[in-house]
């Protein structure tokens, strides 16, 4: 007998009609027998068509059962592929992804079951689980939350795809609205310098000049260190690579791995300068006081002891830095319905160079963004000297009286 052949036979079974493509699986030693699989057709067409693919995948070596995994066994093996190159803050969202596809289908539920519709619903009616932004007062979920989850899903699925469990990923296909986006506010020169002026706190100060003459996310900002590496007086540029953890120190991670290197204008070096001369030798971080390193000292020993040094992320080494820093606008006198966070300061770093001709690849370069079209796309808001110059252009060409004298009543 031919274990490898898909054979096509009338269905005589009572009450049924049709035609079965009947094929054998892999031997099983513990039966002393192979496993036999059949699939009913209306016609014999479709059964003809569904054998000569199964034939084809058979003859090119592709396994002869079906497989049938688990939501819970998709999860499992994603996640731990994932956890090897994944920093910990990626990784928190297919957790979370993880979890509501476990309550919303179940975690025993056969992944072949769960079709473009049923994914749909899945990413319809999904809920906000943050507790920060319960306790803010949102009760619904973000457009950019609805992205969220079909990102991940469909990244889960994708990788069934690839390992051979799915023929296709019911999640690539479902199209969303584009959000809408809440335009983030531009601090220019003086409100710059008015922030300032009302932070007494010189270390503040030092912080937020940083992330305002340099462009650094906060997370780069606060894990700078007094290493002679970090910050560069003789060349005056800031330096940004990743970092392992240590006994003492825990690690930095730079988001999309791209390390860089930021040059500082005179203003920012001589702020650092005065405030290398006030550190303590005992903290080795440029912005952290010195009751918040003890207390990043006692959160990173907290990880290690429970082993899950891989859950530690940049933002473990901030603590009220978005309250203070919305406080010191308020005292600045800056009221805005924009978007308003202390990241706008790196927006602004970014909307400054624009404003002044720096290309949008440099621009991408100095910012660590992984392409150009999110340099354009989040950071750079308003028309930049080469747009204007454009403008210009077409108005020495047209003279304003000339056109309005020639223009048709």
């Amino acid at each position: 007998m031919n274990w490898n052949k898909v054979t096509i036979t009338k269905d005589t079974r009572k009450n049924r009609s049709g035609y079965l493509a009947r094929w054998y699986g892999d031997y099983d030693p513990k039966k002393d027998a192979y496993k036999r699989y059949c699939r009913s057709f209306k016609t014999r067409k479709e059964a003809e068509l569904f054998a000569a693919s199964k034939q084809s995948q058979i003859n090119e070596g592709e396994p002869k059962d079906p497989v049938t995994l688990t939501l819970k066994q998709l999860c499992e093996d994603v996640i731990r592929i994932k956890e090897k190159d994944m920093k910990a803050a990626t990784m928190t969202g297919y957790y979370q992804t993880r979890d509501q596809l476990f309550a919303f289908f179940g975690p025993n539920t056969k992944i072949i079951t769960i079709n473009k519709q049923k994914a749909t619903e899945f990413i319809v009616s999904r809920k906000l689980i943050s507790e920060s932004h319960l306790k803010s007062g949102k009760t619904d979920l973000s457009g950019w939350g609805y992205k969220f989850y079909l990102k991940h899903c469909s990244a889960i699925f994708g990788m069934g795809v690839e390992f051979e469990y799915l023929k296709r990923n019911p999640f690539s296909r479902i199209k969303l609205s584009t959000p809408a986006s809440q335009d983030w506010h531009f601090f220019n020169k003086d409100e710059f310098e008015s922030i300032l002026k009302h932070t007494p706190d010189f270390r503040l100060q030092c912080l937020y000049a940083v992330m305002y003459g340099t462009g650094l996310r906060i997370g780069e900002a606060l894990s700078l260190l007094w290493n002679g590496k970090d910050i560069d007086f003789e060349h005056n540029r800031i330096n940004l690579k990743n970092r392992a953890g240590t006994t003492t120190l825990p690690p930095f991670s730079i988001k999309d791995h791209q390390n860089r290197s930021i040059p500082m204008p005179d203003w920012l070096t001589a702020m650092l300068v005065k405030l290398q001369n006030m550190a303590t030798p005992q903290n080795p971080f440029v912005f952290l006081s010195d009751s918040r390193w003890r207390a990043v000292q006692k959160k990173w020993a907290h990880y290690r002891a429970e082993k899950k040094t891989y859950q530690w992320q940049n933002k473990d080494m901030c603590n009220n830095i978005l309250r203070n820093f919305k406080g010191h606008c308020r005292k600045a006198g800056i009221k805005t319905d924009e978007k308003f966070t202390i990241h706008c300061l790196r927006k602004s770093y970014a909307q400054n160079l624009a404003n002044n001709n720096i290309p949008i690849a440099t621009l991408k370069n100095l910012m660590g963004h992984s392409s150009i079209r999110c340099t354009e796309t989040y950071y750079l808001k308003a028309s930049t000297p080469n747009e204007q110059a454009a403008v210009n252009v077409l108005n020495t060409l047209f003279s304003i009286s000339k056109t309005t004298q020639d223009a048709p009543e």
